[in-house]
């Protein structure tokens, strides 16, 4: 087999369409941080390293990658009954060297993280550490056991995305010893996580000509998620005024999901593909809040994340 074809299969099997909107999740973790340092620490200098925020994003694609590499290993058979052009089953990638792949993946994001802040500060920070074992934990659970059933399956999917926020923001907020639980970084991780269980709940089905007879929850659901960023704002400025960027944020992610919503039942690869891209336009609701320039940058991740579904599958 070419080696070129080996290459794109290991890129599609890694789901690198999805990296940008793991890099926009990272991102508003870090605005947030930088955020909450401002206006509930007594620091002066907030400024948060680019080296950091690049090192995270970095390590969060390794372990995005590798779990999406060790849940094509996992699910071989079932690829092979549903999927039978999946790279695996197809014979283009064995089993044996994704698992290897994905094992060394997993390993190096677990471990540059800490890594980089030990070799930067010269101190070990243990928060860290600890959010971004939890982290790829939850990736490998959801790897090996979300097949099993949806109650197990959709908490974890929800779970991953869920602590990738707060494993950023306790990165983030490492070098100045700071607490990354605050109430505008957890709100932030939850809608994230309810955004992921509700379209994942789509995707499970993806394989099966039924309708999605929770649609109009769905809709409810993911529709309301932008303006969870209004608590965050309450906690901050004690205040309920849209600004410009919010309000053409959540516009965008609107018209982006409600034309989602048009395919869910004739097309739900597409819905999810759809929504999987959406990450960014969900995020831009939160980054939107830090200024226009926010904004345009999720937008450009949107736009990439789009861009890279055309050469390699988002699911």
């Amino acid at each position: 087999m070419p080696q070129q074809s080996k290459l794109s299969a290991i890129l599609a099997t890694g789901r690198i369409s999805n990296l940008p909107t793991v890099w926009c999740n990272v991102l508003v973790a870090f605005l947030l941080i930088q955020l909450a340092i401002l206006y509930f620490h007594d620091l002066t200098d907030t400024t948060l390293s680019l080296p950091l925020f690049i090192t995270t994003c970095i390590a969060a694609s390794f372990l995005y990658v590798g779990g999406c590499l060790l849940g094509d290993a996992v699910d071989v058979e079932f690829d092979l009954a549903h999927k039978p052009d999946r790279p695996i089953p197809m014979g283009i990638l064995t089993r044996k060297s994704v698992y290897t792949w994905a094992s060394t993946l997993l390993s190096i994001g677990i471990s540059l993280p800490s890594a980089f802040l030990y070799f930067s500060t010269s101190e070990f920070h243990l928060y860290p550490l600890i959010t971004t074992l939890i982290l790829a934990g939850a990736i490998v659970a959801y790897s090996l056991w979300h097949k099993r059933s949806p109650w197990i399956g959709l908490p974890l999917i929800g779970a991953c995305r869920l602590f990738l926020i707060l494993f950023a923001a306790s990165v983030a907020a490492a070098p100045v010893s700071y607490c990354a639980l605050t109430l505008p970084t957890a709100i932030f991780a939850i809608a994230v996580g309810l955004f992921t269980v509700c379209f994942a709940s789509v995707a499970r089905s993806e394989s099966s000509p039924s309708p999605i007879t929770w649609r109009k929850l769905l809709i409810a659901v993911m529709l309301l998620l932008p303006f969870t960023t209004k608590i965050s704002e309450v906690v901050i400025y004690d205040q309920l005024s849209f600004t410009a960027p919010e309000g053409t944020a959540i516009i965008l992610y609107w018209i982006w999901m409600v034309t989602a919503f048009g395919k869910i039942n004739t097309n739900k690869g597409q819905f999810v593909s759809m929504s999987l891209a959406g990450f960014c336009l969900l995020d831009a609701c939160f980054a939107s809040f830090f200024g226009w320039q926010w904004l345009l940058v999720c937008l450009i991740l949107f736009i990439f994340s789009l861009t890279l579904q055309k050469w390699a599958p988002a699911t």
